[in-house]
């Protein structure tokens, strides 16, 4: 059993290939994407537990992509790959809801270490999300029966 699912969008085709062969050598299933409209396709297939998203794509901006996939799965984690890695370009990708960012080059322990931390979170999240739901109903119910004994009380 794979250790999570990784989507990877990057137009360089070196960034891809490595990305791809590091992950898959540490357990994680991979998934390539070349442009950000592809990218898009392949999240429409399939859950993913994290998104390596290329700032610089050919034909859209990764921080504005990045905005449209939150709006579409607002608990996905986003890593943006960048190779300009700015203060001004930090406070972008975080106000979009990047998790995290990295520069080009990488260092691979890091890199590792922020994909196993992000797949980890995501899965935890997301195995709360059916107890999270079972807990609101419940009061919800609570509250109506409350208010429905209150309103008998009244008349």
């Amino acid at each position: 059993m794979p250790k999570g699912s990784i989507l990877v969008i990057d137009d360089e085709a070196e960034i891809r290939e490595g990305l791809e062969l590091l992950l898959k050598t540490e357990g994680y299933r991979v998934t390539m994407a070349d442009t950000g409209q592809s990218g898009l396709l392949r999240l429409g297939e399939q859950p993913y537990d994290l998104l390596l998203l290329d700032v610089s794509l050919p034909d859209r901006n990764g921080i504005e992509l990045l905005k449209d996939i939150r709006r579409q799965d607002p608990h996905l984690p986003i890593v943006l790959i960048t190779a300009y890695g700015s203060i001004e370009m930090a406070r972008a990708a975080f106000k979009s809801g990047a998790m995290d960012y990295i520069t080009k080059p990488w260092s691979n322990d890091e890199l590792l270490a922020q994909v196993a931390q992000a797949v980890e979170a995501h899965r935890l999240r997301e195995e709360k999300r059916p107890a999270q739901a079972r807990v609101e109903a419940a009061l919800q119910f609570s509250e109506h029966h409350r208010q429905k004994r209150k309103d008998a009380d009244a008349v």
